[in-house]
């Protein structure tokens, strides 16, 4: 058993902890419940919930995608507020969750990017083929879900396997004062085996799959934005020939002003161009610099008091990817749209309490990826 003084291992300040705190339980708490609403709303569908209007790939991904953002809220999440609960930077979890967090988190990570490589894939596929979900000839919805999602998280299981062998606790001895207390802390048994698990890791799996991720995306937004400018043309077309002949009918009174109006699938695409680019924003600043700062601590040692606030900084931005997952990829969808759906609750609350007769309307889904 080793010894070690305790100010060694006070490498956080104060502030900077109560300020970690005040954000991430917020952040934990919204995510986790946002996630879970996904899941509920699609495998238990609400009258606004049309799971038709929902192509299967899309569908199995955003489930799956939300069970690894919960994973990765959970012990990422639990893994962060234990370090800055307390002074010290001893591991204060079980002997278990050293091996076990990092872990999940892997698995969680690589299941997220296999979706979100998904969703972008099928959202193109979508727009390219100008075919409306519910029309297209689909696999059975529960068979097609179960199956995705077994083959997602498989694959992360298996990939993330060799992770459970790097860390492991080791009990040290801490001298605070005059006095001692045992502690435990959570290392790498071989730093050589983990640096070239994670880099293959990270050049196999992630940098490729991220890679898929953006090239869709801007893909995706240049066609939206060349159909954009098209429509824009004809509209403007259109405006100018009822100005001309508006013109020779005029009175004398004076031309009047006449305004241009933006036609509503223009803006639509607008909105679109701008969701997608917040996607890729989102990824790039949130989900990148976490495994990217990984690898450059596996290749150099980093020792000095600011690398342990980047490392909690990074943290907690993961934690925030996966806690606006559910607003940026199912709830601006209108078939999974919060809104609605609590429209729905209130309207069905004053139709019963009128004894009107409740309204069928039929609402095609026009979400942030489809014309």
């Amino acid at each position: 058993m080793s010894v070690a003084f305790e100010e060694d291992f006070i490498l956080l300040q104060d502030e900077f902890r109560q300020v970690i705190q005040a954000i991430a339980w917020p952040v934990i708490i919204v995510g986790i419940l946002a996630n879970i609403g996904v899941v509920v709303r699609i495998v238990i569908p609400h009258r606004t919930t049309n799971r038709s209007n929902l192509r299967p790939l899309y569908r199995s991904s955003l489930v799956s995608l939300a069970a690894a953002d919960l994973l990765m809220l959970t012990t990422t999440g639990t893994n962060i507020l234990a370090n800055v609960s307390g002074r010290t930077h001893l591991w204060k979890l079980p002997s278990s969750a050293c091996f076990l967090i990092p872990f999940l988190q892997t698995v969680a990570m690589i299941v997220t990017s296999l979706n979100l490589a998904f969703v972008a894939t099928d959202r193109f596929q979508a727009i390219r083929a100008q075919v409306p979900p519910s029309s297209a000839k689909s696999p059975s919805s529960v068979g097609f879900l179960i199956a995705t999602v077994v083959f997602t998280w498989g694959i992360a299981l298996g990939s993330s396997y060799p992770v459970l062998n790097i860390y492991n606790t080791e009990a040290v001895t801490i001298i605070n004062n005059s006095t001692t207390y045992p502690a435990m802390l959570c290392l790498v048994n071989d730093r050589q085996s983990a640096t070239t698990i994670y880099t293959a890791l990270f050049t196999v799996i992630f940098l490729p799959l991220a890679a898929v991720f953006i090239v869709v995306y801007i893909l995706l937004a240049l066609n939206i934005h060349r159909k954009k400018i098209g429509n824009c043309q004809a509209s403007e077309s259109t405006i100018s020939q009822e100005i001309s002949t508006a013109s020779t009918s005029m009175s004398n009174n004076g031309p009047r002003p006449v305004k241009k109006k933006i036609p509503k699938h223009v803006m639509r695409k607008r909105r679109t161009v701008r969701v997608i680019l917040t996607l890729i924003g989102v990824f790039v600043l949130c989900r990148m610099p976490q495994w990217s700062f990984l690898l450059v601590k596996l290749y150099v040692k980093v020792s000095h008091k600011f690398w342990w606030h980047l490392q909690v900084v990074l943290t907690l931005l993961s934690l925030i990817n996966a806690a606006v997952h559910p607003f940026l990829y199912a709830f601006l969808n209108e078939a999974l749209s919060l809104v609605s759906w609590i429209n729905s609750l209130c309207l069905k609350k004053t139709t019963e309490a009128n004894s009107v007769p409740e309204i069928i309307s039929i609402k095609i889904p026009r979400g942030p990826y489809v014309n």
